[in-house]
């Protein structure tokens, strides 16, 4: 294990712990972030310890890779933070069905298209781009209405701005490497090393961005005044 990936291993079980051990604490939303946190940690462990027989004998692929738990994850993912922005927009007064709908739409294409289009043989490009350019554009519509909602509580220390600054720059910052990864294997063209380190990058803001959010939902909702 690379000292890039032990460091994401030990971000993820960082934040699971800190989200269970605040779990009677969170908000509804929170309490999501904290089960998505417990999943992904999980779908790492197996894709990396155990790929090889999973994928070849659970997913019947002519060759091991963990391409398959790419497209498990990119769907809980997607399911899971779209749920969650339903709630914040919801808190906020931003009261949209249409949205939740939406979201379980998106899931239901990228799962189809795992299953079409992109089999788990290959890297769900199609999916990064529909899960980031939802993920984008849920970041900046609530960034919009945070700001017609004003708040006593200062930007800084409210949850949902870091949950939202993390998932804006993770997905904006990744959304080329991820969504043409598969064009570039098709064109037997390789990511630049550099290009992995954004990645890594990223994670690395992304995760403690949101294990921020959840620790500051939970002194929020301690103490009766959470804001967002």
């Amino acid at each position: 294990m690379t000292p890039k990936y032990m460091f994401f291993f030990i971000i993820l079980i960082i934040c699971t712990y800190m989200g269970l051990t605040s779990y009677k604490k969170l908000t509804k939303e929170y309490k999501l972030l904290t089960q998505l946190f417990g999943i992904t940690l999980l779908s790492e462990y197996l894709s990396y310890y155990h790929f090889i027989e999973i994928s070849i004998r659970f997913f019947s692929l002519p060759e091991a890779t963990n391409f398959p738990f790419y497209h498990i994850l990119q769907v809980v993912q997607i399911a899971f933070v779209g749920h969650i922005y339903f709630l914040l927009f919801k808190i906020i007064g931003f009261y949209s069905k249409l949205y939740l709908t939406i979201s379980y739409a998106l899931t239901a294409i990228t799962l189809i298209i795992s299953f079409t289009i992109q089999p788990f043989s290959l890297f769900p490009s199609y999916g990064a781009m529909i899960q980031s350019l939802f993920f984008v554009f849920s970041a900046l519509l609530l960034f919009y209405k945070l700001i017609q909602v004003p708040s006593e509580t200062p930007i800084l220390k409210q949850a949902a701005f870091w949950f939202n600054s993390g998932n804006l720059f993770f997905y904006a910052t990744t959304f080329i490497l991820f969504g043409f990864y598969q064009d570039f294997q098709n064109s037997n063209l390789t990511i630049p090393s550099w290009g992995f380190s954004i990645i890594a990058g990223a994670n690395f803001i992304l995760y403690p961005c949101y294990l921020i959010s959840i620790l500051l939902n939970a002194r929020e909702n301690k103490n009766g005044r959470y804001p967002h």
